[in-house]
């Protein structure tokens, strides 16, 4: 008879190799459900997300840059605070490629104004370059990206899927046959009980056991 850890573990095995498949074969139905229209709404309301986002990111700015607009650093966080929630509305309202230039100038100009200005350059464009790089990327590559947004959403998830349910069952059976050929648990010896009767009243006053199971 099998015991209870072995039987919860290998229970625990089959549940793993049973939810692995069924989640891969769900990435596989959404990869044969896609279509570019459902492409085109998650980017659209991923545009909008970035934009309310965004113009949540920028409101400490902006309020840092109205109390320090006598300051050469508050003028510039002030401008592009607003430039910044002027481009958290345009990804709300405004989605076409000319966003695409705007997200470009915005992370492209604004940062190396910061450099120039701040008193410290390089540890501003420690700050700074990566936001540089971003901008860079997305006016060169975005909008390629948005027109194979559909097929490489659609082969990812089938990679995915397939990659998920091969996963599954390779580990799900090398661990049921792990679990099922680790050696069982040694039973207790059960040794030669003798009961002894001291008084002669005919009640046990003792018991002695063997436990060497001979």
């Amino acid at each position: 008879m099998m015991n209870p850890t072995k039987k919860n573990r290998l229970v625990a095995r089959v549940i793993s190799l049973v939810m692995g498949i069924l989640i891969g074969v769900l990435l596989l139905v959404l990869a044969s459900l896609l279509t570019q229209s459902t492409v085109a709404a998650i980017l659209h309301w991923g545009m909008i997300i970035c934009g309310i986002f965004v113009i949540i990111s920028n409101i400490p700015s902006l309020i840092q840059g109205i109390a320090h607009a006598n300051t050469t650093m508050g003028v510039v966080d002030l401008i592009s605070s607003i430039l910044g929630i002027l481009l958290g509305l345009a990804l709300i309202f405004f989605q076409n490629t000319v966003l695409v230039v705007c997200i470009g100038v915005y992370m492209i100009l604004l940062p190396l104004l910061r450099v120039i200005l701040a008193s410290d350059r390089r540890a501003q464009w420690g700050q700074e370059w990566l936001r540089l790089l971003l901008g860079v990327v997305l006016l060169i590559f975005l909008p390629v990206l948005i027109d194979a947004a559909f097929t490489v959403l659609h082969v990812l998830l089938l990679v995915l899927g397939w990659a998920l349910i091969a996963l599954s069952v390779v580990c799900g059976i090398i661990g049921i046959v792990l679990t099922l050929a680790e050696p069982a648990a040694p039973s207790a010896p059960k040794g030669k009980r003798t009961y002894v009767d001291y008084d002669g009243d005919g009640k046990i006053d003792d018991v002695f056991e063997d436990q060497s199971g001979r």
